[in-house]
Parts: C-alpha cells; sequence; structure tokens
C-alpha cells in the first residue's frame, strides 16, 4: 500500500511540475522552437494524467480491500495459476498480506475479485494454505497463498468470516 501511495504522490509531483512549466512557456513566449516545446511538455502532461489516474484507481482498489479487511495473514509464498497453463507464477512476497470479500494486497499487488466483472467462485482453506478461484475474462484463475500452520479452530474462523463476507461457503479441505 505504501508503494500506491509513493507513485501517487510522485505522480501527483510530476503533473504539477508539468503544469507550471507549461504556464512558463506559455509567458515567455518570444523563444524559438516555444511552441514545439509546450506541445512536448502537453504531450508529458497528457501522458502523466492518464497514469495519475490510472494509480488513483490503484489506490481506490487498495483502500476497499483495506476497508473490507476479512483476514491479515503473514505469507510464505503466493502463488498465481492461469487454469489454461500449466506453469504457476510464484511470487515470493515473504510478508503480509490483507483479503476482503473485494480481493487480495500483498504491498503494491491488488488481486481483484467480485468487482469490475471478476466473479469469485471458490475458496478452499487448509491448515497450510488458502486457495481463491476466479475468472477474469472467462479464463479460471486460481491465488494459492501459503502461510503459517493454522489450528482447525482458527479454520473454521476463517471460513465462517469468509461465508458470511462473501457469501461463497469455503471448502475445508485436510
Amino acid at each position: 500500500m505504501n508503494i500506491i501511495k509513493l507513485r501517487l504522490k510522485y505522480l501527483a509531483a510530476a503533473n504539477s511540475f508539468c503544469i507550471v512549466f507549461t504556464v512558463f512557456l506559455v509567458a515567455i513566449k518570444g523563444l524559438p522552437y516555444i511552441n514545439l516545446f509546450i506541445l512536448l511538455v502537453i504531450s508529458a502532461l497528457i501522458i502523466l494524467i492518464i497514469s495519475l489516474q490510472s494509480e488513483y484507481r490503484r489506490y481506490k482498489d487498495a483502500m476497499l480491500i483495506i476497508e473490507n479487511e476479512i483476514l491479515h495473514i503473514q505469507v510464505i509464498r503466493i502463488e498465481q495459476e492461469i487454469l489454461k497453463m500449466d506453469t504457476p507464477v510464484i511470487c515470493p512476497d515473504r510478508g503480509f498480506v490483507i483479503i476482503s470479500c473485494f480481493g487480495i494486497l500483498s504491498d503494491s499487488k491488488i488481486i481483484k475479485f467480485n468487482q469490475d466483472k471478476i466473479p469469485l467462485n471458490s475458496i478452499e482453506i487448509n491448515q497450510n494454505d488458502i486457495r481463491f478461484t476466479y475468472s477474469l475474462k472467462g479464463v479460471n484463475q486460481k491465488i494459492i497463498i501459503l502461510h503459517g500452520k493454522l489450528t482447525k479452530e482458527q479454520i473454521r474462523n476463517i471460513a465462517d468470516r469468509f461465508r458470511y463476507e462473501t457469501g461463497i461457503t469455503p471448502k475445508l479441505v485436510n
């Protein structure tokens, strides 16, 4: 989350600089090729505005996940599988992950579901990992969050929270 905030601040600062620089260039209209410089700065400003909007959307998604937190857990590894492919994408993020009914937030990586037409299909919980299956553009994808060992009581509590928050009954795997 801090990385997303930092990127947002840098993009806002770069946008402000471009706006001030554009006003400065317009004010000193007498230099040769000034119109070319103005055009280049305005082009850069447009690209920065689009980047700022995209990063702000990511920030809003991250805040939605944080505000609707179901589970805040330390992970060993996150694996992402596209079910039509054989090889998993492995993210060795040893750190904390926030899981909500709207997605998963791991530092600056956001995995969305239950929003923007990305349905959450199933949840599987066992002592060593939690598996989420969701559909993205008609392709099933699976996220496997490997964490420390959980007791049966903790697994039941987590399953109850997911059932209450998402409406999906998690499958408990022994």
